[in-house]
């Protein structure tokens, strides 16, 4: 019996789509500015459902899924051709997500200095009540009166 031939390794579409869709955008963002960066992790979550591309957002590098927005997922797009994601389009979706995380860590922070009092802020005293401004004026005049 013949010796059985070694399997061709499976076409690495997704990673060179996933590699190209990563250098596209991280160009698109250098040239608008922007002040964040992109990190590439190919299949952070384990192995890739079949036919699967998928793209997340996070704030920092992570593999948990919880701190992970999904942005975009080709799985249920029946052509080919639309189980990979427009770069301007991809590029929209992330600025807008990062939009929207930083208007969040800004509510947050206002209204954890809100509850707190600013040391600039002027602090006034208690008013004090028509009895007491009466007595205050009686014992000013009383010291006068002694002083004299």
């Amino acid at each position: 019996m013949p010796p059985k031939r070694a399997k061709k390794a499976a076409p690495k579409r997704f990673r060179r789509r996933a590699e190209e869709l990563h250098s596209a955008l991280l160009s698109k963002i250098q040239a608008a500015g922007q002040p964040f960066q992109l990190q590439l992790q190919l299949n952070a979550q384990g192995a890739p459902r079949r036919g699967a591309f998928e793209l997340s957002f996070a704030p920092h590098p992570t593999t948990n899924a919880n701190e992970q927005r999904p942005i975009w997922s080709g799985l249920k797009r029946t052509p080919r051709a639309q189980k990979f994601p427009n770069v301007d389009e991809m590029y929209q979706q992330i600025v807008q997500a990062f939009n929207d995380l930083s208007q969040k860590q800004n509510k947050r922070k206002r209204t954890a200095q809100s509850s707190t009092p600013s040391p600039t802020s002027t602090h006034t005293l208690p008013k004090r009540s028509k009895a007491a401004n009466a007595d205050a004026a009686s014992n000013s005049k009383a010291s006068k009166s002694a002083n004299l």
